[in-house]
């Protein structure tokens, strides 16, 4: 082979090998990007939970201090879901993060305090305001046989 043939097979390698380069540092790129995104999601659901952690933290030292009543927390928390229906129920109910209280004095009450200490706002269920069926209000003032609970007024 001659010289110059040499170097015409080196230059189509060399080309090659920038190709494939090229393509490691694009597919890289996209890994970057999508590790970043990613961040951004955790940091922003970080965020958001402190957030609603603080909320929370505020309205039980309230509530333990003996300054509101009717108070019982964020609905989520007041009950268990089993795990095998954890992500359909916390996907089909959105208001697992309200916070419970019995009357809409007691939620205006709550949100007043928050809004003074210029904590972020949160959405309240008022059980006073749930409607009620009347045959399930008989089942909850009966007291089941054996059952070490007390019948509600």
């Amino acid at each position: 082979m001659s010289a110059g043939m040499q170097g015409v097979i080196n230059f189509d390698v060399l080309f090659l090998s920038v190709q494939a380069a090229q393509a490691g540092v694009q597919e890289l790129r996209s890994k970057a990007s999508s590790l970043r995104q990613k961040s951004e999601e955790a940091r922003a659901s970080q965020v958001a939970s402190t957030s609603q952690n603080r909320v929370l933290d505020s309205l039980t030292k309230l509530k333990q201090t003996g300054r509101i009543n009717g108070f019982h927390g964020r609905l989520g928390s007041l009950g268990t879901i089993p795990d095998k229906y954890d992500v359909a129920v916390s996907i089909a109910c959105g208001s697992l993060d309200n916070m419970v209280v019995d009357t809409v004095v007691q939620g205006q009450a709550c949100f007043k305090f928050l809004r003074r200490q210029n904590i972020r706002r949160a959405s309240f269920m008022v059980l006073e305001k749930l409607p009620t069926d009347p045959r399930v209000s008989r089942m909850l003032k009966q007291k089941p046989k054996g059952s070490l609970r007390q019948a509600r007024k």
